[in-house]
């Protein structure tokens, strides 16, 4: 993840059953052998989108990551905070 000015924390997994363990390690085993993430790039990254049957569709994963929700919360209540109703 991503910190400003090097700041770090602990984090761990909350115990859950082996069966969902498995399937993460298989998810990040597919990231790093088939798609060549690194351990900078997102867990869940973004769909790549692309051209498919002349529309757009998901055609693979960007190595880009998420924008932050904070955004659109932000937009939202400064609407609110300048009287403008939202409906």
């Amino acid at each position: 993840m991503r910190t400003k000015f090097a700041k770090t924390f602990t984090t761990w997994f909350y115990p859950v059953d082996d069966a969902y363990l498995a399937c993460l390690r298989d998810w990040v085993d597919f990231l790093r052998r088939d798609q060549l993430f690194g351990p900078a790039d997102a867990l869940f990254p973004k769909p790549l989108m692309g051209l498919q049957d002349s529309s757009f569709a998901a055609v693979g994963l960007s190595h880009d990551t998420w924008r932050p929700p904070i955004i659109a919360q932000t937009a939202g209540s400064r609407r609110v905070s300048d009287g403008m109703r939202i409906r």
